[in-house]
């Protein structure tokens, strides 16, 4: 189909794309491409409908960085998922990876709580893949009271035959699809972490929904209903979980995904998957997106928020929250995956936490900022003291997130309203930079650095210090999107504000 197109001024081509994301909704698109801060979309040549792309940089945890195009399924399905995949592929011929995210049924074992899948979990394929489960080879005229077996009963089902004479599936045909090494190796990585108490995705749920609307938000827990289909559909409690850390919170399960071209709305046909193959999820892209990826020789992962038990109750209200969870355990894979861009980068931050001691240390010529009596931590109490008077004064936020000060402020009053205004800015600074909002972030801080030109004198140290480090942080954010092949980043600019901090620090 042509070359791709060259994108925007930030020097990025479709072939520079190491990882694709596959999404089947525009909720699960919304979720990924705000999740993975793609800033720019982009058409490549051609009349095929799998053209458009956002695409974004992601920084990985090894130094290196990730490139990432997002695509958006035409409609629901293995086979137009396998389609897409294909166009993706070709379209970015430089993609090894290929991730499936969004949402998925989930299917509970009440009985086991190891096994026990609830709404607003995330499951995550294994070793197993996916298994294409109405992928089978069927024999006519078998009586459905002698056989018991789950398959047998699902095509029956489908054809309306209660009676008994059905179909009866003799043999699954489904073919073993399993993930790269790598990306099961991350996950598995991702796990051990996770039992130290480091799970980045929860963080990033979390500041998703403070910035983007409860929709997104996660249900109540009176919404987590499972109902009992073997005992007239009562309420079924679920069991004691010691595994979760927090209600509040995903728990993330890796196991074999059900896939076929069927909205499954039925308990028994669930159960029986899961007795059968393990089955945590249930869902009707996964099996398109593993057919595909083996097919041209790269590498898979499915990713899955659950929003339904496959059931009676199946319905929308958990699809926003579902979506977001897939997306966010999504970053963190791509995070904590090996990257294959060139090593000649300065380690990254975990925005917007500060840099590694390190790190900081060789920004600012070898003085650590703990040298002081004032510390980060110091900094940031006075800021959100600072923001607390500020929320009951009478300045408020103008549009896109700026600070308006009132214009008759008396001479008194200018110290305070500076310091209000300088942590305003810092705070709306902290949040675009933690939903990787960066386009938002470099609009907040040149607004910070002309507020520093005029207000500097009037501000407490621990802000100032707090500002020159919160535009050090956008600086290096800056500097990346500017990232070919052929360069390194230039921390120039992020030196000079952190030498400044210091210079505050020690002045």
């Amino acid at each position: 189909m042509g070359c791709p197109q060259r994108m925007t001024s930030r020097h990025l081509e479709l072939n520079d794309a190491t990882i694709g994301v596959v999404t089947a909704l525009p909720k699960e698109y919304a979720a990924a491409k705000r999740v993975l801060a793609c800033s720019t979309e982009v058409s490549a040549p051609g009349t095929d409908a799998g053209r458009s792309f956002a695409v974004s940089r992601i920084s990985a945890t090894d130094g290196g960085l990730h490139v990432v195009a997002v695509t958006l399924l035409p409609d629901m399905g293995n086979n137009l998922a396998a389609v897409c995949a294909t166009s993706l592929l070709r379209h970015c011929p430089n993609v090894k990876h290929l991730i499936m995210s969004g949402i998925a049924g989930a299917v509970p074992d009440p009985k086991n709580s190891d096994r026990h899948v609830r709404l607003g979990d995330i499951v995550v394929s294994d070793r197993s893949g996916v298994v294409q489960y109405d992928l089978t080879k069927v024999a006519a005229r078998m009586s459905l009271r002698e056989n018991r077996h789950l398959l047998g009963a699902f095509f029956g089902w489908l054809a309306g035959d209660r009676g008994d004479i059905v179909r009866e599936v003799k043999e699954h045909r489904g073919p073993p699809r399993p993930p790269c090494p790598v990306m099961l190796q991350t996950v598995q990585r991702l796990q051990a972490n996770a039992q130290l108490n480091e799970r980045p995705w929860e963080k990033t749920i979390t500041s998703f929904v403070t910035n983007n609307g409860k929709q997104w938000s996660r249900p109540g827990p009176n919404l987590d209903r499972l109902s009992d289909w073997h005992d007239g559909w009562p309420t079924t409690t679920h069991p004691a979980d010691e595994q979760r850390h927090d209600d509040r919170c995903p728990r993330v399960f890796l196991g074999p995904i059900g896939s076929a071209n069927i909205l499954l709305k039925h308990p028994q046909i669930r159960d029986g998957l899961r007795d059968r193959f393990k089955i945590k999820a249930v869902e009707m892209e996964g099996s398109g997106i593993a057919d595909a990826t083996w097919h041209e020789g790269v590498g898979y992962l499915v990713v899955r928020g659950t929003c339904d038990y496959c059931n009676k109750d199946k319905g929308d209200r958990w699809q926003m929250h579902a979506a977001l969870i897939a997306a966010a355990y999504t970053r963190s894979v791509i995070e904590a995956m090996p990257s294959t861009r060139p090593h000649n980068l300065v380690p990254m931050l975990h925005l917007p936490i500060a840099p590694a001691a390190s790190w900081r240390q060789e920004l600012t010529g070898g003085v650590s900022f703990a040298s002081s009596k004032t510390t980060h931590t110091d900094d940031k109490v006075i800021v959100d003291r600072a923001q607390t008077r500020f929320e009951k004064s009478n300045v408020t936020p103008d549009g896109g997130g700026a600070i308006r000060v009132p214009t008759r402020a008396s001479d008194d009053s200018n110290a305070k309203l500076a310091e209000m205004k300088a942590s305003g800015l810092i705070k709306n600074i902290t949040q675009s930079l933690d939903v990787f909002d960066h386009a938002d972030a470099i609009t907040l801080a040149s607004q910070l650095e002309e507020s520093l030109k005029q207000d500097e004198s009037l501000l407490p140290k621990g802000i100032r210090v707090e500002a020159y480090k919160q535009l050090a942080e956008v600086a290096l954010v800056e500097a990346r999107q500017d990232v070919t092949d052929d360069n390194e980043v230039d921390t120039t600019r992020a030196k000079s504000f952190y030498r400044k901090a210091r210079d505050v620090l020690q002045g």
